[in-house]
């Protein structure tokens, strides 16, 4: 069965792609597609990820994609407890609508100046869609987490997103510093797969 990877970041697509071979051995066939349009107005990461997987089914299907047919989507961001949760679902455009990782980092940053209590989380969730028939899907979902730090400046060449700023616990080190190896074996996506994984077996 072919499963489509319903996203356009290149970094998401990085981190997925050995977590999927490792927990989906049966999916022998990945092709990262971001859907033509699907709007993030949900205000929770089930609801977005739910968005864009079915926005890409709907597209395949129209498509005459042969069937059964899989589409995963991953919806993720950043949750500061100083911030009542924020940047959260609007992680990606958090200094605005087209905003970028180092502009995210700078407001973040600011808001951050003057607070100690630094603790946050990675939050992931993933959406798996299969396509048996052109009426007939089953659906499937799993929230992960990584616990970290918010650290005063950014630093590091690796990962995207928050990462140069954010601080793993259990790592010792910011993910940004991580390699891919590294930051996939305590990942919050790593801990949505494998309770995906477990769901999806039952």
């Amino acid at each position: 069965m072919k499963l489509f990877l319903s996203t356009g970041n290149k970094g998401k697509v990085a981190e997925l792609i050995p977590l999927l071979r490792e927990f989906f051995p049966e999916f022998k066939e990945i092709i990262p597609r971001a859907p033509l349009q699907a709007e993030e107005t949900a205000e929770t990461f089930v609801g977005n990820a739910q968005i864009k997987s079915e926005a890409l089914a709907q597209e395949l299907i129209a498509e005459s994609e042969p069937f059964p047919f899989a589409v995963l989507s991953d919806d993720s961001g950043l949750e500061v407890a100083a911030l009542n949760g924020q940047p959260g679902v609007h992680s990606a455009r958090y200094s605005g609508e087209h905003s970028n990782s180092e502009e995210n980092i700078k407001k973040l940053l600011c808001e951050m100046a003057l607070i100690r209590n630094r603790g946050c989380r990675y939050v992931c969730c993933l959406y798996l869609h299969i396509q048996a028939s052109e009426s007939q899907s089953h659906c499937f979902h799993s929230e992960g987490y990584c616990v970290g730090l918010i650290m005063q400046e950014a630093m590091g060449e690796g990962g995207f997103g928050y990462d140069p700023i954010f601080w793993s616990s259990e790592l010792n080190k910011r993910m940004s510093e991580a390699s891919l190896s590294e930051k996939n074996q305590c990942s919050h996506r790593r801990q949505a797969f494998e309770k995906l994984a477990l769901i999806y077996s039952a």
